[in-house]
């Protein structure tokens, strides 16, 4: 009897140590320095994605938004899928003019007067540059990404990516102020896989339309 239970856990072993209903998961931390090579305490706002990702969902993209609160857009960095419907309600009381110059999505939303929430669709991937006519210090980066394997680091630094299909992927770490990153993966079934990056500001921190 005790060689029969011995045996039978033996053969459920493979199963506990990866459910097959598992999620693949990838995780990690960003530090980032300043241009003069101090770290930054609040290491938010870094992209990490991964490229090229075989059978990724193919289902409608959830509407963002990106909004103008306190003379500033909020969220200042907004990765999306392509195909996003991405709003921009004014929720401040002066007016404000929402436009990008940038290749990948050029646009110019007019007069934005407050409670106003008009929307675009963004159709291709790449870098988006937002900025205000009205308020020349406001700027804020669209990210526009092939698949949902994304993630946006809090004031730590700290980032977490679930459910990818296993399999051996290009990570990029990107942030708005200097250089990204880049590193590959192989990713199994159920694993958790720890990723770290480390970046630097370069000194042009906010650049022209």
């Amino acid at each position: 009897m005790k060689r029969a239970l011995m045996v039978l856990a033996l053969l459920l072993l493979p199963a506990m140590a990866a459910p097959a209903g598992e999620e693949t998961t990838l995780r990690g931390r960003v530090t980032l320095d300043t241009a003069a090579g101090q770290p930054r305490a609040n290491a938010s706002d870094v992209v990490v994605f991964l490229e090229n990702v075989e059978g990724a969902p193919a289902s409608e993209p959830r509407p963002a938004e990106m909004r103008q609160l306190g003379k500033q857009f909020s969220p200042e960095v907004l990765p999306v899928v392509v195909g996003t419907q991405v709003s921009f309600p004014n929720q401040d009381n002066v007016y404000h003019n929402v436009f990008s110059r940038s290749k990948t999505k050029p646009f110019n939303l007019g007069m934005i007067k407050q409670e106003d929430k008009p929307s675009l669709r963004f159709d291709a991937p790449g870098l988006v540059k937002v900025y205000c006519h009205i308020h020349a210090h406001m700027v804020g980066y669209i990210l526009v990404l092939n698949n949902p394997f994304f993630a946006v680091t809090d004031a730590q630094g700290s980032f977490e990516i679930s459910g990818i299909p296993p399999g051996q992927y290009t990570v990029r770490a990107w942030q708005r102020f200097g250089p990204e990153e880049t590193a590959t993966v192989q990713l199994a079934q159920g694993q958790t896989q720890d990723l770290d990056f480390h970046l630097k500001e370069e000194n042009n921190l906010i650049s022209s339309p």
